[in-house]
């Protein structure tokens, strides 16, 4: 065999090989992007699906401040129905208040008229004894 047929044999094979490598690497490629397309999908997919976000609120804890005062939701609500409580007790008591002090003077005012009517009744009837006795 001659050296340039060798030197050919050689460059074909070379070439045959390179287009080989060439063409495996391209599959490699497309096998890569299309686990790529795919990989992002899911991540999409993923996103699209709506996240139950429920942040669980404990309404018995405090808020962790340090401070002497903290109280919890809990606390600061019964404490508000007591304070409702109370001020509707308050209220309640100075409407009987009002309502006893109405009374006791609507009483002194009919004690008063009372009294009034007594004495006119009884200086009418002076006044009478008086005419009678100057007749």
């Amino acid at each position: 065999l001659p050296i340039w047929e060798i030197k050919q044999k050689i460059v074909r094979e070379v070439a045959q090989e390179s287009q080989e490598l060439l063409k495996r690497a391209l599959e490699e490629a497309e096998e890569e992007m299309k686990r790529k397309v795919q990989l992002i999908g899911m991540i999409k997919a993923f996103e699209s699906v709506p996240i139950m976000r429920s942040n669980f609120v404990d309404l018995t804890s405090t808020a962790g401040q340090g401070l002497l005062c903290e109280m919890s939701v809990a606390e600061l609500r019964e404490r508000l129905t007591w304070l409702k409580v109370a001020a509707a007790e308050e209220e309640e008591t100075r409407r009987e208040e009002i309502v006893a002090s109405k009374r006791a003077k609507e009483q002194m005012i009919v004690g008063t008229l009372g009294s009034i009517a007594r004495h006119r009744a009884e200086q009418s009837r002076a006044a009478a004894v008086r005419q009678e006795q100057l007749k």
